[in-house]
């Protein structure tokens, strides 16, 4: 059942729904080519792709999410999708499906600079940790725009301002060392934690409550 309402909802987003894949397997490896190419520092290739490739991990979810929280057949779609928790079970394969996309990326980029395995979990992480905020704040606010305003703001600002801040979940380097990690833990804790949170106010009946 939901396995079935996920497919038909991913295939409704028509040409938005190749939004992330053009973003993730097209742009991102022909950036780092460019900029590799113009003789930069080899730590671009982690600016470039934790600038692009994390913004972009909300996309789906938010695109899905939006019929739920507001749209005006949010309550008929809510009964339908069968169950409670059942936001959250897309919330979950929407992170799979994006990172399998980074995984095709990043085995590409391999192949010409080396093992970069530590930045794809790096990367892994923080669209997590985004998908996370992004269903936390659209149960709240009961729409996507603002959690779709507050995902780009956060991620553009931080990565082009001051990326390695105590409170961005990003981090500059190589990636060549373990150290280069040091962030990705207490990402992953704050991941978990959203999920938890949005979880617990769809499965409490928050979402069922309010709207």
């Amino acid at each position: 059942m939901l396995s079935r309402a996920f497919y038909l909802e991913m295939k409704n987003l028509g040409l938005y729904g190749l939004v992330p894949p053009a973003i993730v397997v097209g742009l991102t490896p022909l950036t780092v080519l460019a900029a590799t190419a113009e003789g930069q520092d080899p730590s671009i290739i982690a600016t470039v792709c934790q600038l692009l490739i994390p913004v972009f991990a909300p996309w789906w979810p938010l695109l899905i999410l939006r019929e739920y929280v507001d749209s005006p057949a949010r309550e008929l779609l809510l009964v339908y999708a069968g169950r409670r928790g059942a936001l959250f079970a897309r919330m979950i394969i929407c992170w799979v499906l994006f990172v399998a996309l980074c995984a095709v990326s990043f085995l590409y980029l391999s192949a010409r600079f080396g093992r970069l395995w530590l930045l794809f979990i790096a990367v892994a992480v923080q669209s997590a940790a985004l998908i996370a905020a992004a269903y936390c704040l659209a149960l709240v606010v009961r729409n996507t725009f603002l959690p779709l305003l507050f995902n780009v703001t956060y991620c553009v600002g931080f990565m082009l301002t001051a990326p390695n801040l105590p409170v961005s979940i990003f981090q500059l380097g190589l990636y060549d060392r373990w150290s280069d990690l040091g962030k990705v833990p207490a990402v992953g804790v704050l991941a978990v934690g959203l999920f938890a949170v949005g979880h617990w106010l769809e499965t409490r009946g928050y979402v069922h409550t309010r709207l």
